[in-house]
């Protein structure tokens, strides 16, 4: 073939092959840059999710802190956590305290839950198995930790997580996945301190992130997600592509499996080397890029229209140029109101000047996490948003996602004042100033229209004790409880109540309410140690008050019994040591009033005796006087014994409380039946305490119950001493009427111990007592 037929050929086939070549590089580089943008999505997406369980985490960890010397119950954490993380998707956390294998016994005797394994059977630990435990004290009460006492000890790295949090006081994940009742996922866990039976306890609160949640964030079932120091990875040629970003003093990799080309974009390069059809396979290759570009952004509209928060994209004017569907539903602006504005005045306006320094930030940095601002609803009222926020190198565009911590915001608040209230009531301030303060506290938190504290009295009325806003009524107004009303339902039911529409209720309390714009209600009772006592009510000038209102009541009137309980409590105290002091007066007086009439005039008059006889002469006479004076010595010494006997009787200190209680059944003048099980000796405070008891109750039943039988019980048992006097006389028995069983409960309770009297009419006298025998 001659050169000139060869060079077409040549140039023909230098065509065919150079398009072939050119046409696989750049189908392989166009699903690279796919591959990529499907990546940066689907880890925006992940690190959403963990910076979204991290802000929990600290949220959870600042609620335990900040309580301080109130401390946090079980319930208040269950209760916590559910509202915070059942919103935001995560199962579960916990409050967990590391206990050593020694003190393990002490745990579960006081928690009352044993040590378990943290499988899907949660079967107990055996003894010794470990060095050291870190049992979950508090749970979440959702799967997979919904058992008080799961050990998450041996959970993957979660002692250097834990050592971390501590050194750096932050909140820090685990490196590895771990598996806890059958669910893979990591933990990330954070230092706080709680308050437990006035014990402060080193704890640790711990939120499981399952990864079945990131890999959901992440949008595609192909994604894989890595953590720790196997996260450091290459995109290599083959393999797929990594992309990692660092979270809780941990390095996070997400892997989305490369797509190799297909379809049209395989076979090209061989049609064009075996049928020259250079242009055609070129519109194929461009065809194909552009199916695959259009099913990368289908996913990216999927994961921008799903998502549960917000997503925004705002240029550098200050307009957002995009917001997903979220954005139209927490705001209630639809989207073309929220382009056509600038985004700075849909903000709250204390919140626009932190916000355009957090804009420049994320220009200037790249990106801003865990921004807080108060957005503008289109009804008037505020949200809060947490935003994160990145700057794309290269475009005059700023991204962010956001999400709605309103309620959380709101719960704070709630908790804030919770625990302002708790903190009058522990300094035993009065109660009318923790009234004030708890109506005040609680106007705020629920916001309102008329707060108020009442009372229920005996004669079927309420008074009022404080109150806040206009309802129409004022401290110390009795109203009647007739009628429908919440203050009626309250007293009727003993539970919470509610009426959404004042105006189809009858009585004169929803009249007069309504008469003061007044439509709907809440009421909770205020229950002291086990008796109704008065209630709380909350009334609104709009609708229906809020499904959750009546427990956002309760806590506070919780706090409003335990304050009325300790002034209550107080007084008593006040009034059991005035008992105690008068008593001792009346006994000193007493003995002086005793010693002076019986003993002193005694000694005077044979001191007198004795003086006369030194006139007299005669044997006879002296010795008759003499004789007499002995006599009445024997006397003088007779009332000595039964006086100290008064004080402190003889047998009980020579034969303990056994021969004691015996003497006293013998001197009785009812037959007496003992039944006595105690050491041969005892603390002599107890001894003494339970000798009177006992005698008091033998001299009542002698003296006012016309019983013909007395049975005497005396028991040391389980560290205690427990006596019970029976009797099968009329009963009735009254403390109030002088029979000196006032000053045993005293003496009683002042040991640490207690004292019942029970005495229904024509049913007999029963005296109980329960002393603890440490001396």
């Amino acid at each position: 073939m001659r050169p000139r037929q060869i060079a077409p050929v040549a140039l023909v086939l230098g065509l065919t092959v150079a398009a072939f070549l050119a046409t696989r590089i750049f189908a392989q580089h166009s699903a690279r840059r796919d591959d990529d943008h499907r990546a940066e999505l689907a880890t925006a997406q992940v690190r959403g999710r963990v910076a979204q369980a991290v802000s929990l985490t600290e949220s959870l960890r600042r609620f335990i802190v900040d309580a301080g010397g109130t401390g946090v119950t079980s319930a208040q954490f269950a209760r916590n956590a559910f509202w915070w993380l059942n919103p935001a998707g995560f199962p579960a956390a916990a409050w967990a305290e590391p206990v050593s294998d020694r003190q393990r016994t002490a745990y579960e005797d006081a928690s009352g839950e044993p040590i378990v394994s943290p499988n899907t059977q949660y079967s107990p630990l055996p003894s010794g198995s470990r060095a050291s435990y870190l049992p979950a004290t508090f749970v979440s009460g959702f799967f997979p930790m919904s058992v008080a006492g799961i050990d998450l000890s041996g959970e993957p790295g979660m002692i250097a997580a834990l050592e971390r949090a501590t050194r750096l006081d932050s909140v820090t994940a685990t490196q590895a996945w771990g598996s806890v009742a059958g669910t893979t996922g990591f933990f990330l866990v954070a230092p706080a301190p709680n308050l437990i039976s006035g014990t402060l306890h080193a704890g640790y609160v711990a939120l499981f992130v399952p990864d079945a949640t990131l890999l959901v964030a992440a949008g595609t079932p192909e994604t894989r997600v890595m953590i720790g120091p196997a996260a450091t990875t290459s995109s290599g040629a083959g393999g797929p592509v990594w992309k990692t970003f660092r979270a809780a003093g941990q390095q996070f990799a997400v892997a989305i499996p490369r797509r190799a080309p297909g379809g049209m974009a395989a076979t090209l390069p061989w049609i064009i080397l075996s049928g020259g059809l250079i242009l055609g396979c070129l519109v194929a290759a461009l065809g194909l890029n552009g199916a695959r570009r259009a099913q990368a952004q289908a996913e990216a509209n999927r994961i921008f229209n799903l998502s549960s928060d917000l997503i925004g994209v705002a240029d550098l004017k200050g307009y957002l140029k995009r917001v997903n569907p979220a954005f139209e539903r927490t705001l209630g602006y639809s989207s073309e109101e929220l382009l056509s504005r600038p985004y700075i005045e849909f903000i709250h306006p204390d919140d626009r000047g932190p916000t355009v320094t957090a804009a420049g930030d994320t220009l200037e940095r790249g990106e801003v996490a865990d921004f807080e601002a108060r957005w503008l609803r289109k009804d008037g009222s505020v949200r809060w948003l947490e935003w994160s926020g990145q700057a794309a190198p290269g475009e005059a565009a700023l991204y962010g996602t956001a999400r709605d911590i309103t309620e959380r915001k709101q719960l704070e608040a709630q908790q804030a004042a919770l625990r302002r209230v708790a903190t009058a009531v522990a300094r035993g301030g009065s109660p009318d100033d923790v009234f004030a303060a708890t109506v005040a506290e609680l106007h705020a938190v629920v916001d309102d229209d008329a707060t108020a504290l009442m009372r229920y009295e005996d004669d079927g009325t309420a008074t009022i004790l404080a109150t806040l806003g206009d309802s129409g009524y004022e401290v110390g107004a009795r109203i009647g409880l007739d009628g429908e009303s919440v203050t009626a339902k309250v007293r009727h039911s003993g539970r919470t109540a509610r009426i959404d529409d004042f105006l189809r209720a009858v009585g004169p309390i929803p009249e007069r309410l309504s008469a003061h714009g007044i439509r709907s209600g809440v009421g909770a009772p205020i229950v002291v140690e086990g008796r109704l006592w008065g209630v709380m009510t909350c009334g609104w000038r709009t609708g229906p008050p809020s499904q959750d209102a009546e427990v956002r009541v309760s806590q506070f009137t919780d706090l409003v019994g335990t304050a009325i309980s300790n002034a209550e409590n107080r007084a008593e105290l006040l009034a059991s040591r005035a008992r105690i002091v008068t008593t001792a007066d009346q006994t000193r007086r007493r003995i002086e009033r005793d010693l002076h009439d019986g003993v002193q005039q005694r000694l005077v008059t044979l001191t007198m005796k004795l003086r006369a006889l030194e006139p007299i002469k005669t044997p006879g006479a002296v010795t008759s006087e003499v004789e007499e004076i002995a006599a009445g010595l024997d006397q003088v010494l007779d009332d000595l014994r039964e006086a100290a006997q008064g004080l402190h009787p003889v047998i009980l200190s020579q034969g303990g409380l056994a021969a004691a209680l015996k003497a006293l059944g013998r001197r009785s003048s009812l037959p007496v039946e003992l039944d006595v099980r105690v050491p041969e000796r005892l603390p002599d405070a107890v001894e003494v305490a339970a000798y009177y008891v006992v005698a008091e109750a033998l001299t009542n039943a002698a003296k006012h119950s016309h019983a013909s039988f007395v049975s005497v019980e005396a028991e040391a048992i389980g560290g205690r001493l427990r006596i019970s006097v029976q009797d099968d006389g009329v009963g009735g028995a009254d403390p109030g009427r002088g029979s000196g069983l006032v000053g045993l409960r005293d003496r009683v309770e002042a040991l640490g111990g207690k004292f019942s009297l029970q005495s229904p009419s024509a049913g007999g006298t029963n005296v109980r007592m329960d002393l603890p025998l440490a001396d």
